[in-house]
């Protein structure tokens, strides 16, 4: 495992706490807790009075035996309610609004934000990571409903043995001191079970939709090998799990035993001298469990809230991490124009230049063919067109003005975008070719581009035509068809510009040449640029663009490109890179 992935990354407090800013907390819900501490107090500070009584050989009648039953099932009844309205309803509570809070984060990310997360990932981070996120919150409002117990118990206690009281004074410092220490193994155990996990999940998600692969490529020593390594480091986030879960366990056994000892071996010495009898003693045992135990729960308290911290260190880096700004930029009044590369270079973060000096004009109304081997950069001039990333140095221009001017919502809105792979939602096929569109489409628009797609006949041998459901991953239609899909919601939105990038690199021969021939008629008076494994889906391109080692190495039209370029000359003799 690599040093840089062990590396702790530690939260500061103000990070800690702006994780909570604009959340809708649940103010009703934490006065009902606060309520109950007091309540909670009271029946403890009244039972213990009731108890001295009896042990001190008091009159046991009818009414002082049913009012201590009725205090005492009072008091169990508060701690249900305590505990449910607390790890209940206010949990959840702020679980679905930091949720809520996540998603909104994640949604507007600049899209460079997903190239250094898998979506597996993210997923962990707003399934299972921010359910740390209720700790600080439920802890503090705890603490403030603890405090009523904690101040009636303290409080009553002085009434009984100032000898025992600087005894148990002496035990909670050592409560205090041990709390203090645990709290950064907590922090510890919950950081390695951030990094281990997501891991964990991401591979065995990805091999178990893989396994076809797997077989086919005969890999399985390799992957039994890596499933191994992975495994080891869940077993480290387990271990410190469990050490967490140990210590946080002597912590408990330590305040039980502590308080159980200092009242009853010193209550025993000063019973034996005649200084206390049996009632005080068993009243003030009962008063100092109780004093021990809310001072245990504060500590306990402040160790989930470091816990928190190790586990959210990577949801904070999310909710810290800048929106992209859509709707900022100047509207768009330009009619369709050219638009053109000037000295763009372009690097991925962490990664080496992919585009270098790269200039070029996409002309407006015709096609655009860009070709090169794998790795030049042909699908990151397609991400700079969509302005999913700024340009290094260099600019895009748009009717002779930088395209950074404009409002990138709209911006968006004049294209259509196709990649290699099929981004299909769960949902229907009427979901998925409408997906984006702020208007209604009726049945014979979805036939329409449903036939352009050469999905009609598919879609109307469905049983449920276009409310057939899409399972997931779309496991009920081939990849062809699902490409075909992708190919119907570019049709659908009808974009001035239309990106295309290895669109029907997934259609068998007979389809692609079918699907090619609806493309064109779409072609027709529009900007399209074309990324394509085949000459076949290029041939037709008016204007040429080779890219080599991240540079444009000739452009023209394909018959000047073909005379002075030697890769688009095997390109077209192969047909195929």
């Amino acid at each position: 495992m690599s040093k840089k992935r062990n590396k702790q990354i530690h939260i500061k407090w103000g990070e800690f706490f702006n994780i909570y800013k604009g959340l809708k907390l649940p103010w009703l819900i934490f006065g009902i807790m606060i309520f109950f501490g007091f309540a909670y107090g009271w029946a403890v500070v009244k039972q213990a009075g009731l108890e001295q009584g009896f042990m001190s050989g008091g009159v046991l009648t009818t009414d002082v035996i049913v009012q201590y039953l009725i205090i005492s099932l009072a008091s169990m009844l508060i701690m249900f309610m305590q505990q449910y309205v607390r790890d209940g309803l206010c949990v959840e509570h702020i679980n679905r609004e930091m949720r809520k809070k996540l998603w909104g984060n994640l949604i507007r990310m600049p899209i460079k934000y997903y190239d250094k997360e898998t979506p597996e990932a993210l997923v962990s981070r707003i399934t299972r990571d921010c359910e740390k996120a209720n700790s600080l919150i439920v802890e503090i409002v705890g603490w403030i409903a603890q405090l009523a117990t904690l101040v009636m118990a303290l409080s009553a206690l002085f009434g009984y043995s100032n000898k025992l009281l600087m005894l148990t004074g002496l035990a909670i410092i050592a409560v205090v001191i041990y709390g203090l220490a645990i709290s950064k193994v907590s922090y510890w155990a919950n950081y390695m079970m951030q990094t281990y996990m997501s891991p964990f999940t991401m591979y065995l998600a990805q091999r178990l939709k893989a396994f076809e692969l797997i077989k086919a490529s005969g890999t399985e020593d390799e992957e039994f090998e890596r499933g191994q390594r992975v495994i080891n480091d869940m077993y480290k986030a387990d271990i410190a799990s469990r050490i967490e879960l140990g210590v946080i366990a002597t912590y408990v056994n330590l305040t039980s035993i502590a308080n159980t000892v200092i009242v009853y071996i010193g209550g025993s010495i000063m019973m034996a001298k005649g200084i206390l009898d049996a009632g005080v003693l068993v009243a003030y045992y009962s008063l100092a469990s109780t004093a021990m135990n809310e001072i245990m729960m504060y500590f306990q308290a402040y160790v989930n809230i470091k816990g928190s911290q190790g586990g959210l260190a990577k949801v904070v880096r999310i909710i810290d991490a800048e929106s992209e700004d859509v709707d900022s930029g100047e509207h768009i009044d330009i009619p369709d124009d050219d638009i053109a590369f000037e000295g763009v270079d372009f690097a991925y973060p962490d990664g080496a230049n992919v585009l270098n000096n790269v200039s070029f004009t996409i002309p407006k109304g015709k096609t655009t063919a860009i070709v090169g081997s794998n790795g030049e950069g042909k699908t990151t001039v397609l991400k700079l067109l969509e302005r999913y990333y700024d340009p290094g140095e260099g600019r895009v221009m748009f009717g002779g003005r930088n395209a950074n001017e404009f409002s990138k919502r709209e911006w968006r809105q004049m294209f259509g975008y196709t990649s290699q792979d099929s981004q299909i939602l769960s949902g229907t096929v009427r979901d998925n070719i409408t997906y984006g569109l702020k208007r209604y489409v009726s049945e014979e628009e979805l036939d329409s581009i449903a036939e352009k797609a050469n999905l009609k006949e598919l879609i109307h041998s469905l049983p449920d035509g276009y409310d057939t459901f899409i399972d997931d991953g779309g496991s009920n239609f081939s990849s062809g068809e699902l490409q075909r899909l992708n190919i119907a919601r570019t049709i659908a939105k009808n974009p001035e510009y239309m990106l295309l990038d290895e669109s029907t690199c997934n259609l068998d021969p007979d389809t692609e040449i079918e699907v090619q021939g609806a493309l064109e008629k779409m072609m027709k008076g529009r900007t399209i640029v074309i990324i394509a494994h085949s000459y076949n889906a290029i041939k037709g391109a008016d204007n040429v663009i080779v890219l080599e080692g991240g540079t444009v190495t000739c452009q023209g039209t394909q018959k000047e490109v073909e005379e002075r370029n030697g890769f688009f000359r095997e390109f077209v003799d192969s047909s195929v890179i």
